[in-house]
């Protein structure tokens, strides 16, 4: 039967190198509420993604969303919800500092129809 010593400081080496790795995925939370520009109202069911985020989120009851584990720097956000224009906001800084938070009011997509004759 063979034993295997392992040196203390091998230990004590490869207990910091799994904590300051783990330390350097910086991440953030990002939340917000999406309402409707003209009435204020909140929009149920808007749809948000984030680059550098997988899965994207959809709005609550009240508008609400959040983004947990956003990883530090400049993310890009899409808000889209049905008969409304999609906002986009190309650079979103998200830092280490303090959670992220947006209010973003989508506007309704007004689609007007070509002229119509009856005979």
């Amino acid at each position: 039967m063979r034993h295997i010593i392992i040196h203390p400081a091998v230990v004590l080496l490869l207990t910091l190198t799994a904590f300051t790795s783990k330390a350097q995925e910086l991440t953030q939370v990002l939340k917000g509420i999406v309402t409707d520009e003209a009435s204020k109202k909140p929009l149920a069911g808007a749809t948000i993604t984030l680059t550098g985020v997988n899965n994207g989120a959809t709005s609550n009851a009240e508008g609400m969303f959040v983004f947990k584990n956003v990883p530090i720097g400049r993310q890009k956000v899409v808000i889209t919800y049905n008969g409304y224009k999609p906002i986009i906001i190309p650079e979103v800084l998200v830092t280490s500092r303090k959670e992220v938070i947006l209010d973003a009011s989508m506007e309704q997509r007004v689609s007007e129809l070509g002229e119509v004759t009856v005979k």
